[in-house]
């Protein structure tokens, strides 16, 4: 039995692509290879404690001229929007009995994450970005973040100088915010065209690919703002959809800096329209160059 945390939503492993990194990609060329026989795989919930899942695979190998038979089963936990628990379980001619799966349960999940900043100022939470302006490391890009306290800072990566992400209002019945918001600093030569292009939205159910909508100035700063949308379905492709399918508003901000590069705000409304005022608290960032000492 392996166990592992991953710093992955729930629904993005669950997508039924085979791409690297998702449950469906774990067995992949088991599925595709004609020499395994009598593949068989299916989804269910799990644990009603947790938002988890239990995939069952099962199929047949020759080996040295035996037939094996082998059984895996993966347990996925949902901890929160942004990490999941998975617990894997692989037998080779046993089968793995129900009464071992009734037995694992995640009792508790505490976050001790030291990635987060939870630092206030003038009433305001303040989270800094930090990049170096150019390779010979004399000035550095500082983009201060100060937002509304109410917004709850989420631990996602661990580069707090590099991203940061936000949840605002969370709906504990359906385990979503209303609004999901991430600031990332770019690359000094990355386009906003380049931003645009490596941006994920699932394909399955209503999709509005991301397009130019306007240039506006926020709080003294110029940006570029991206429209789109996309169907949450809460599922795997091919899976009858969760009850917290929903669809997405995106809106995508970049701002070009002078050095080079953007500063990227993506800001997802669940089943909400984002407006102006969201916008204009989001936006209140400071923009500086300073000397590297």
């Amino acid at each position: 039995m392996d166990v592992s945390i991953y710093n992955r939503n729930l629904y993005q492993y669950l997508e039924k692509e085979e791409s690297l990194g998702t449950l469906y990609y774990e067995y992949s060329y088991q599925r595709k290879n004609d020499s395994y026989k009598k593949f068989k795989e299916a989804l269910s919930t799990y644990d009603s404690k947790y938002k988890s899942y239990v995939y069952k695979v099962s199929y047949e190998y020759k080996l040295l001229n035996k037939n094996q038979k082998h059984e895996n089963v993966i347990i996925v936990y949902e901890i929160n929007k942004n990490h999941i628990v998975v617990i894997k379980l692989e037998s080779v001619d046993n089968k793995i009995p129900e009464k071992l799966l009734d037995k694992i349960k995640i009792k508790k999940a505490t976050n001790y994450s030291r990635y987060i900043s939870n630092e206030i100022e003038d009433e305001k939470q303040v989270a800094v970005l930090k990049r170096f302006s150019d390779y010979k490391k004399v000035n550095y890009d500082e983009i201060k973040i100060k937002l509304p306290t109410s917004y709850e800072e989420l631990d996602y990566e661990s580069n707090i100088y590099q991203d940061r992400y936000y949840g605002i209002n969370y709906d504990k019945k359906n385990s979503i915010y209303q609004y999901d918001v991430n600031y990332s600093l770019t690359g000094n030569t990355t386009t906003p065209e380049r931003v645009i292009s490596n941006i994920w939205m699932s394909t399955q159910g209503t999709y509005q690919p991301l397009a130019y909508e306007k240039t506006i100035t926020y709080n003294e700063n110029e940006y570029d703002i991206y429209t789109g949308g996309y169907t949450n379905t809460g599922a795997g492709y091919g899976q009858q959809p969760s009850t917290t399918s929903h669809y997405v508003n995106k809106k995508v901000l970049i701002h070009k800096l002078t050095t080079g590069g953007c500063l990227v705000i993506e800001v997802d409304g669940n089943n909400a329209e984002i407006n102006e005022q969201l916008l204009n608290d989001l936006t209140n960032v400071d923009i500086m160059i300073k000397e590297y000492k």
